[in-house]
């Protein structure tokens, strides 16, 4: 419920948080129970929406070749649980189309890393 509480507060008022990334590093680390992970992964899209790609991935970046891609825990602590998001901003009318730039910029040293 409050994860759900949460995301509804952030895309009310999320872009005019001074510390959202702090926030969003806070609710990033929290302990899940399996039941609990859609409400968590929703509310860390609506950082992604409301800080916007630059300001979000400088807050949580994603770690995808510094972690052993063997590991049990490898989704949570390279955060490739984040790739799905923003599948999904980029899909969403109107919201993700202006990061274009920002995900080419970004993802295509890791991608051409994780090539080699």
């Amino acid at each position: 419920m409050a994860l759900r509480v949460m995301k509804t507060f952030i895309q009310t008022v999320g872009s005019a948080l001074k510390d959202a990334g702090e926030l969003l590093v806070a609710i990033s680390q929290l302990k899940l129970t399996k039941d609990s992970y859609k409400p968590w992964i929703e509310c860390i899209g609506s950082f992604l929406l409301a800080m916007g790609c630059p300001k979000f991935f400088e807050a949580l970046p994603l770690q995808l070749l510094e972690h052993d891609l063997t590991s049990l825990s490898y989704a949570q602590d390279s955060r490739s649980y984040l790739i799905p998001l923003v599948e999904q901003q980029l899909q969403e009318p109107g919201k993700g189309q202006g990061d274009l730039a920002f995900y080419v910029q970004y993802f295509l040293p890791m991608i051409m890393a994780l090539d080699q």
